[in-house]
């Protein structure tokens, strides 16, 4: 069973076209950092910030 898996996956695979390169695209923004009240916080502090906003 697992070479015909196997088989049939490599012949799916070797038909498929490969497609366009993968491009990340720009998610900067502009501002001036971090506030001035988290802006010395550890990344614990952070991310506990960002996940109390997400949730309310």
């Amino acid at each position: 069973m697992r070479a015909l898996v196997e088989r049939g996956l490599r012949r799916v695979l070797a038909e498929t076209k490969p497609g366009a390169p993968f491009k990340l695209r720009r998610t900067s923004f502009k501002g001036k950092g971090l506030q001035a009240d988290v802006r010395g916080a550890s990344w614990v502090r952070l991310r506990d910030l960002a996940l109390a906003r997400s949730l309310s």
